[in-house]
């Protein structure tokens, strides 16, 4: 999984968040923010990260993965792709 590293899903993540939420590319993003505090995120700009994730990453969330625990935070939301990629590749 060299392409897929943890470093670089985090990297591709935090790209993804700072497009949905509109921010200059040199804004650095805390991976470790809850993205619903201070209502950085909402449910249109969420469902929108998930259509790019998903695109991004070629792997399908479902429904029971979808949930906000685990879409909190960019390290969260990488757990979780990364997570994908491993069943997705067996």
């Amino acid at each position: 999984m060299v392409e897929n590293s943890r470093e670089k899903v985090v990297e591709r993540v935090s790209s993804l968040v700072r497009n949905v939420l509109k921010l200059e590319s040199d804004i650095k993003i805390d991976c470790d923010r809850d993205l619903f505090e201070h209502k950085s995120i909402d449910s249109v700009l969420l469902i929108d990260l998930l259509n790019q994730i998903e695109r991004e990453f070629s792997v399908h969330v479902t429904p029971d993965v979808f949930i906000p625990e685990n879409f909190s935070t960019v390290n969260k939301i990488a757990e979780v792709v990364i997570e994908l990629l491993n069943v997705e590749k067996k």
